[in-house]
């Protein structure tokens, strides 16, 4: 369980005050997670206890790597007194209120909705149960996914034929002069004189660019001719020279190429068991949260969104005073603990 979501249940479970009250010390129970009273005492905390079994639980529920870090005695005292630190802290935090904070209640509700989403789609979903039959029968379906042809990326600048064709022809050999003279120095030059003086409106404010085109997928647009001599490019950002096209002329520049391939079953396999299995907590999430709000109403007043005033400057960040750091409750304990004299607040670092 992550370190927001242990302050959150804390925080569910801590307080039971109205909301207009602010509670007292006695009001705020447990201090550390459900059942860490139970059983062999091993650090106590005002009148609060927390058990041997609880933290062994607690520990043992890491990963091998970090369990390896508490297998010396100072460090296992180190790590106690990092969560009665944090828990002394949570429990000031809700005596001053800050559990109704706008951004505490926030963080709250992302923890608490997370939690639930795991729950949601781990009682839900079986990865388990997405078997090579299923795996196959998404394979064949998306046939084209796994079975790719190769294909060209290609820019062009156009000229149409109009009523001069002679003068079209002139007017893009002096373009391929000046792109020749110049690409070189300047990358970009293919793509702005595209978008200067193509012909072609679908392309032109894109620098030209035709995206991947199959071999058929030229022949079909262009005629085999163009087609042959575009996809016979020899390499990346090389160009043609001016050619004729069915309404006009071309210089095309190729961009990119992606080579033909084929993946058998038995490489992507595992691959598509993950997919399907993503596809099936995304479906999840969304049936439930339709179940959700099944029994709710939702309305937004499309008039009052209109009239919000969003302020676009950055906000001033509030800066600590000299001296002073807050604490790091993170997930890494070094030699470094905070501690807290009970009854007078003072946070210090201690080795």
């Amino acid at each position: 369980m992550n370190r927001v979501l242990q302050l959150s249940l804390f925080l569910v479970a801590a307080c039971q005050a109205p909301p207009a009250a602010t509670p007292t010390a006695g009001e705020c129970t447990d201090l550390f997670a459900s059942g860490a009273s139970e059983g062999k005492p091993l650090a106590t905390i005002g009148d609060q206890m927390i058990s041997v079994e609880a933290m062994e639980k607690k520990i043992n529920g890491m990963t091998p790597f970090v369990r390896a870090r508490y297998q010396s005695k100072e460090r296992r005292k180190e790590f106690i007194e990092h969560l009665m630190d944090k828990a002394l802290l949570a429990q000031e935090a809700i005596l001053l209120g800050l559990h109704r904070d706008e951004k505490v209640v926030d963080t709250l509700q992302t923890a608490l909705a997370q939690e639930l989403s795991r729950r949601t789609i781990e009682e839900r979903t079986n990865f388990d149960a997405i078997d090579e039959a299923k795996a196959k029968a998404y394979y064949d379906e998306h046939h084209d996914d796994y079975h790719k042809p190769g294909a060209v990326r290609i820019s062009h600048i156009y000229k149409t034929f109009a009523a001069d064709k002679a003068r079209a022809k002139g007017e893009l050999s002096s373009l391929l002069a000046e792109l020749k003279a110049g690409i070189k120095k300047d990358r970009g030059l293919f793509r702005k004189t595209a978008a200067k003086a193509s012909d072609d409106e679908s392309t032109k404010a894109i620098g030209g660019d035709l995206r991947y085109l199959t071999e058929p997928e030229l022949q079909e647009r262009f005629g085999d001719a163009l087609a042959k001599a575009v996809w016979n490019l020899p390499k990346i950002n090389t160009m043609t020279d001016v050619v004729e096209g069915k309404e006009g002329w071309h210089i095309f520049r190729l961009t990119g190429r992606r080579h033909a391939h084929s993946q058998d079953f038995k490489d992507v396999k595992e691959q598509i068991r993950h997919r399907i299995y993503r596809k099936q907590r995304r479906d999840t999430m969304k049936n439930y949260l339709e179940e959700l709000r099944a029994k709710t109403t939702f309305k937004l007043d499309d008039a009052a969104l209109e009239s919000m005033k969003i302020v676009t400057a950055a906000p001033s960040k509030g800066k600590p005073p000299a001296g002073v750091a807050a604490p790091h409750f993170g997930h890494k304990h070094g030699k470094k603990s905070v501690t807290i004299t009970p009854g007078k607040g003072a946070v210090k670092s201690g080795k």
